[in-house]
């Protein structure tokens, strides 16, 4: 799968996660082998840890 298809995945699938009532339900098998593939691509761009720690961020005001 090219970067594109996945990215394409991953935004219809975020659509879902979302709420579009349009788009179906993802099987969580082929979800999780699309992130996968999504993780493998980004460890290709060899980021660094701090790099990565900052996309890692979640938008304020999130407390878990």
């Amino acid at each position: 799968m090219t970067k594109q298809e996945i990215i394409k995945q991953l935004k219809i699938y975020n659509l879902w996660g979302g709420g579009d009532e349009i788009i179906t339900q993802p099987n969580p098998t082929e979800l999780g082998l699309l992130i996968d593939q999504a993780v493998k691509e980004l460890e290709k761009e060899k980021f660094t840890i701090e790099e990565i720690s900052e996309m890692c961020k979640l938008p304020e005001p999130y407390k878990p």
